[in-house]
């Protein structure tokens, strides 16, 4: 048996995580469906204006100082903007926003695994930080919607 020394079970297979990480990303877009589709102010004033600006170049003429678009980065709306664009359906842009929020959950998995080094339930603490995480109503409440902060969450993250 391998394993962590002193460790009576074996060590878990690379296949394990890989299902793991598919659960998520199902999980995120099964959520993102249920959930329904977002429609807020914002989303029309500000995430699809900001993308707009971005694949337009008009970022140097639309964006004021001082102004209210002037404070937001437009990256982290690119995703949505794009796939609106595209002509995709609201259902599939919400599965397709609600898989790239679940990279979130992968990024906590990775912490978790290393967090949770040397203790003989490692993998089963590991699963269960992430549950936490997606589980977090903050997390819940944008899961698969035009907000930014599932995307810009990811770079901070992953450091």
């Amino acid at each position: 048996m391998t394993g962590s020394p002193g460790s009576r079970r074996p060590a878990i297979a690379p296949w394990v995580h890989v299902a793991a990480l598919a659960g998520y990303t199902v999980l995120c877009a099964a959520w993102s469906l249920f959930a329904g589709r977002d429609l807020n102010w914002d989303q029309l004033n500000h995430h699809l204006y900001l993308g707009h600006l971005w694949h337009h170049g008009r970022l140097d003429r639309d964006f004021m100082a001082a102004g209210g678009q002037s404070y937001y980065n437009p990256l982290p709306y690119l995703p949505f903007h794009a796939l609106v664009v595209g002509g995709w359906s609201s259902n599939t842009i919400t599965a397709l926003l609600g898989v790239l929020h679940s990279l979130n959950a992968w990024l906590l998995h990775a912490i978790g695994w290393s967090v949770f080094r040397g203790r003989s339930n490692r993998f089963e603490l590991t699963i269960a930080s992430v549950v936490m995480g997606l589980a977090a109503p903050i997390f819940l409440i944008v899961a698969g919607t035009s907000y930014g902060d599932p995307v810009a969450s990811l770079p901070v993250l992953a450091l």
